[in-house]
């Protein structure tokens, strides 16, 4: 198998270990594009490995230089990714490009507004709920107070045991104005 000159697989993670904790970590090696966990699709826990992947193909090999690194408390192996073959799924050839926006959610900024997490949730509700509603726990402070808060924390829920239920992801519904 051909590896991924820029992506490397992370094994044994804590089960704690978030898209932001793996991409804090492994921001110290170069900008990281994209950090992903993988869950159980039935019970949306962990798996326990997750991908990272670089901007640049030198930080990812950087990172692999400790195959072994501790993150949240536990150690890991880390190694350069093996490409695998995608089957040509409607839902996968038809994918939209990613905003830019989740860059500035990516690099892990304080002061995101509620709108652009709100954008971000949308998006990665389209693709899979249960990583929009963990998305959405780890940021619930800055929906605190707000009608938002109860709108996503009901519909996300619903969504994921939906998703859970079938594999079928339903549209958020729209909200409501009060």
């Amino acid at each position: 198998m051909a590896t991924s000159d820029s992506k490397i697989f992370c094994g044994g993670l804590s089960y704690q270990t978030t898209d932001y904790s793996l991409a804090v970590h492994f921001g110290n090696y170069g900008q990281v594009t994209e950090a992903k966990i993988v869950y159980d699709r039935n019970t949306g826990t962990s798996k326990g490995y997750g991908f990272v992947t670089f901007a640049l193909p030198a930080s990812a090999t950087a990172a692999c230089q400790n195959p072994n690194p501790t993150i949240d408390g536990k150690q890991v192996n880390v190694n350069l990714a093996s490409a695998k073959s995608q089957p040509n799924t409607p839902a996968a050839s038809n994918a939209a490009p990613e905003p830019a926006y989740l860059d500035t959610l990516r690099a892990g900024g304080e002061d995101i507004s509620p709108e652009v997490v709100e954008a971000a949730i949308q998006h990665k509700y389209t693709t899979n709920p249960i990583d929009a509603l963990m998305f959405f726990l780890e940021r619930a402070e800055l929906f605190r107070g707000l009608p938002e808060f109860d709108y996503y924390k009901d519909n996300l829920i619903a969504g994921v045991r939906v998703f859970r239920a079938g594999g079928t992801i339903n549209p958020l519904p729209a909200k409501t104005t009060a």
